[in-house]
């Protein structure tokens, strides 16, 4: 990470390890869903969703200001994905429903009441399920992250316009609060969530505005960042006790934005290592550019696809113990799907482009 970054950042060109990155950082996601262990989940957790929150800052522009434009373009990236993920879900639980009954002779239809929990899940804009009254409402799943980053970019250009010498302590102290705060009241849309992430966009922010990444390069700085992220995790498999972003549930509060931070920094300077060798990840980089798109189809899936059936098989073959590998490897390769298909409709729109 060093200036050519920030000068690639300015030129809206891509960087390759932050691809990588993400991309390490979306698959971690599928693995982490399908509960391979509590070990790997800790692991994973200690730095998948910090990771995406403080790329998002990392890539925020510096003269950026809030306006209704701005809030338009943002809201519009937001709309876009939740709106396809709440829809295909619909879409897709509805065509399950209609197969399942045509497969066991039942015709009872379910149709309006599907939509509705749906519909209802989407308006609620949580990624899980929340308690109310002893009834556990509905939950919209993984594309809780547009919902909850939109916020912490709002917020971020607010303390931008409000506190422009420093952001950092400002954010602290309003991820504090929405941490705080989830534990006697829950805002729908996200809007704690989103508060409690707003640390990890302000580090990603300042860390390329006052350049960081050349602070980093230092080896005993290195060194410091290794033990933290090394000391945080062991703590975090001893006590079984993880970050959890979607809750809002930061179990040592301030141990833990210091652990994940120095964690994803880890992850960064090990991917960026890794492209400057002949290691070629390109699959795992092509994950990463369409990060987002495979959240949507992830979302999808995850509420929809009826995975029950492949825990059933096993049980019958006697191979209990692999099917949530076979689910992780078949998410994977959804993932890979979607990354294909998406970069083809990209550069057919660039080529088109280029003829015009």
């Amino acid at each position: 990470m060093d200036k050519q970054d920030a000068s690639s950042v300015l030129s809206n060109t891509r960087i390759d390890y932050f691809d990588l990155a993400k991309g390490l950082g979306i698959v971690s996601v599928l693995i982490g869903h399908s509960m391979l262990g509590e070990y790997i989940n800790i692991l994973i957790y200690c730095f998948h969703m910090p990771l995406f929150f403080f790329i998002s800052g990392y890539f925020a522009q510096k003269s950026k200001r809030v306006n209704k434009r701005w809030v338009k373009k943002k809201a519009l990236n937001v709309v876009i994905p939740y709106g396809l993920a709440v829809l295909g879900t619909i879409m897709c639980s509805v065509l399950v429903e209609e197969i399942s009954g045509l497969l066991t002779g039942e015709n009872d239809n379910h149709f309006f009441s599907i939509v509705i929990n749906w519909l209802w899940a989407g308006g609620l804009g949580t990624g899980y399920h929340l308690l109310f009254k002893d009834m556990s409402l509905p939950a919209i799943g993984p594309i809780w992250f547009v919902l909850a980053l939109f916020w912490a970019l709002l917020l971020l250009e607010l303390l931008k316009k409000i506190s422009p010498l420093t952001i950092v302590m400002p954010a602290l102290f309003i991820s504090l609060l929405g941490i705080c705060s989830s534990t006697f009241i829950r805002i729908p849309w996200s809007i704690q969530e989103g508060m409690g992430a707003l640390i990890f966009v302000a580090i990603g922010y300042e860390y390329r505005k006052r350049n960081f990444c050349q602070l980093t390069k230092n080896k005993k700085v290195r060194i410091g960042i290794l033990i933290i992220a090394v000391v945080y995790t062991s703590l975090c498999l001893v006590t079984g006790c993880h970050i959890d972003m979607v809750k809002n549930d930061y179990p040592f509060l301030v141990i833990d934005i210091i652990g994940t931070i120095s964690v994803v920094i880890l992850v960064l300077h090990i991917c960026c290592y890794i492209s400057k060798t002949r290691i070629r990840l390109e699959c795992l980089k092509m994950i990463g550019r369409c990060s987002l798109w495979v959240l949507v189809f992830h979302t999808i899936e995850i509420n929809a696809f009826p995975w029950y059936i492949i825990h059933k098989i096993c049980s019958q073959l006697g191979t209990s113990e692999l099917s949530n590998i076979i689910i992780a490897a078949l998410r994977i390769c959804g993932a890979i799907m979607v990354s294909t298909g998406i970069e083809k409709i990209r550069s057919k729109r660039q080529f088109g482009h280029m003829k015009s």
